[in-house]
């Protein structure tokens, strides 16, 4: 059996992002464990608030859900915090579907939203801050596929 010497620290960071109902403004911190402090990094104006789902982690890039129709962005190489908005017709309701963020065959990030029975996979094809273009790449009718 070794001694204390042997085990070695794990560094870590972890990242927090807070959003604000009345401002509607998002905050980053992250917290970094080699020198035990929090530090904001980010604020920027969202049209709503995160919800409670899981975030995504894609490449460098962290995503959160929006209870509206929006996804925020956390860049971990240059700590820019913003929103990407999702087109409406994705969804006729976006609080009936079900939204997730996905990793695409071909890679970048997906869309898949899932509303009665329909699921339509969509790709941000091309973002720039403020503005966004989402290609639907593909619908598969789920009662079709029941046998």
């Amino acid at each position: 059996m070794g001694g204390h010497d042997e085990l070695h620290p794990h560094l870590f960071r972890v990242v927090f992002v807070s959003s604000n109902a009345t401002t509607k403004r998002s905050t980053a911190f992250i917290y970094n464990s080699a020198t035990f402090q929090r530090i904001k990094v980010a604020t920027t104006e969202m049209s709503s608030v995160i919800d409670g789902r899981q975030n995504v982690l894609i490449g460098q890039i962290l995503y959160w859900h929006l209870i509206s129709h929006g996804i925020v962005v956390f860049n971990l190489d240059t700590n820019e915090l913003h929103e990407i908005l999702v087109l409406a017709d994705a969804l006729d309701d976006v609080h009936e579907a079900n939204l997730s963020i996905v990793v695409p065959k071909k890679g970048g990030t997906g869309l898949i939203a899932v509303s009665g029975y329909i699921l339509q996979l969509w790709t941000l094809h091309n973002y720039t801050l403020g503005a966004s273009t989402w290609d639907l790449h593909k619908i598969v009718m789920l009662d079709l596929c029941v046998v």
